[in-house]
C-alpha cells in the first residue's frame, strides 16, 4: 500500500496568522515553522515515492483493485453461478 499525505489549510497556517485556533494541534507554532517542516516531509516522501495529486493516486488504486467483469446475464434468467 502507497502511503497517503492529505494536507488540511491549517497545516500550512501558524498561530501568528490565524487567533482562536489555539486548540487545535500545532496552532502554537508559527507559519514559519510549519512551513519548514512541510518542505522537510515533502523532500523526505519525494526521495522515496513518486508524488501524485489526489486524483492520479485514487485512479491508480482504482486500477489495481478491479476485479475480473463477470458476465451477469445468467444471474437474470433465474440461473445461479
Amino acid at each position: 500500500m502507497q502511503p497517503s499525505f492529505l494536507l488540511h489549510p491549517l497545516d500550512f497556517l501558524g498561530g501568528d496568522c490565524v487567533k482562536g485556533l489555539e486548540f487545535f494541534p500545532a496552532m502554537g507554532m508559527t507559519t514559519a515553522e510549519k512551513l519548514a517542516l512541510f518542505r522537510d516531509v515533502v523532500e523526505i516522501l519525494r526521495s522515496r515515492f513518486t508524488l501524485v495529486n489526489m486524483e492520479t493516486h485514487a485512479g491508480a488504486v482504482a486500477d489495481a483493485n478491479r476485479s475480473p467483469v463477470r458476465d451477469l446475464g445468467s444471474l437474470t434468467s433465474g440461473a445461479r453461478p
